[in-house]
């Protein structure tokens, strides 16, 4: 099997971030994914970067690709852990899945997965944001 160029990415040439605006293959690390809504549910819920980024972009696999960065500190100021293609929200996995991105980049640690918990908690206990949250921003 051919393995994929080192910068994988370039062939995203033409798409940008909808976040950051920055075009794809001008980023210094690969993009983040996120699956896109493609009538099943089978697929798993991780993001996709590494391995499983080079697999789905082989596949042609309907995939949103984003800045992690941006995508990170975007949905965490916003406090809605939404895929901002689809509005389809996210799921714990994905998130951990954003915050070992991060890690691994060697880009600031967001707190994702954390958010994803805080928020669960309010919506459990009723509070409109907690205050945990609220400091974090």
């Amino acid at each position: 099997a051919a393995s994929a160029p080192a910068k994988w990415w370039d062939e995203l040439a033409g798409d940008c971030c909808p976040i950051s605006l920055t075009p794809l293959e001008e980023l210094e690390y690969e993009p983040f994914g996120l699956r896109g809504t493609d009538g099943g549910d089978d697929l798993g819920h991780d993001g996709l970067w590494g391995a499983e980024a080079v697999a789905a972009h082989l596949a042609s696999r309907p995939v949103h690709w984003f800045d992690g960065k941006y995508l990170a500190c975007s949905i965490v100021s916003k406090g809605q852990l939404l895929d901002p293609m689809s509005m389809r929200p996210l799921v714990r996995q994905e998130c951990k899945s954003l915050d070992d991105y991060l890690a691994a980049k060697k880009l600031p640690s967001v707190h994702v997965a954390e958010t994803f918990d805080l928020l669960r908690v309010s919506e459990a206990t009723g509070e409109e944001e907690p205050p945990e949250l609220r400091r974090a921003r």
